[in-house]
């Protein structure tokens, strides 16, 4: 048998509203990004046949970020949002497969 290792490489974006708060928007924008997030992208890959070793992600601030990057971003998290209950069920109780 041959073992063949490498990286799933996804570039990763999102919007992050500024306030008058002092809030840390760097913690803001990886809140998502949870250990159940990642576990469930652990389970994915397994579950086609691949051992994930390690799954991290640091998002770091664009300077002056274009505007029509901003809407991109917005226009496919709501695409997402909306097509989302197709891949998976907000109480996980349907099987889906991925081909």
């Amino acid at each position: 048998m041959k073992v063949f290792a490498g990286d799933l490489v996804i570039s990763l974006s999102t919007v992050i509203e500024e306030n008058n708060l002092n809030e840390d928007l760097v913690n803001k924008a990886h809140e998502s990004l949870d250990t159940e997030l990642f576990k469930e992208i652990e389970l994915l890959l397994g579950a086609k046949g691949y051992a994930v070793s390690s799954l991290g992600v640091t998002l770091k601030e664009v300077a002056n970020p274009k505007e029509a990057t901003i809407k991109s971003i917005k226009r496919r998290t709501q695409e997402a949002k909306r097509n989302v209950k197709s891949v998976y069920g907000k109480a996980n109780i349907k099987t889906f497969t991925i081909d």
